[in-house]
């Protein structure tokens, strides 16, 4: 292995890390979708973050995870909002989820 390639891996398991410090439990697929939210300039639709792998059921989930709560007995992450926009529901990082993404930024920035 060269060694940009053993920077590359160490920056991903620093990534990992960041998003283990918010919940121990934190998956790498919600993680993505919150890469996802956190990417689109003017939000994005619960609906288009659907693609080959995950039912909207299964995204809608995740939508609910990174924001308030899944249910009343588990809360969520609160790295986003949700606002109803007619039917669809658009998502954006609130306060703490924009902090999440700038160091998130930083870590894939340094070489």
């Amino acid at each position: 292995m060269n060694q940009e390639e053993k920077i590359a891996i160490n920056q991903s398991m620093r990534l990992l890390e960041i998003f283990r410090t918010i919940d121990p439990e934190f998956s790498i697929q919600a993680a993505r979708c919150f890469l996802k939210i956190a990417a689109a300039t003017d939000g994005i639709n619960v609906g288009d973050l659907r693609d080959e792998h995950a039912s909207f059921s299964l995204v809608s989930r995740w939508a609910k995870y990174l924001g308030k709560g899944v249910t009343e007995t588990r809360a969520g992450v609160d790295l986003v909002t949700a606002e109803r926009q007619g039917r669809e529901v658009v998502l954006r990082p609130n306060p703490r989820g924009l902090l999440l993404a700038q160091q998130v930024a930083s870590i894939m920035r340094k070489r």
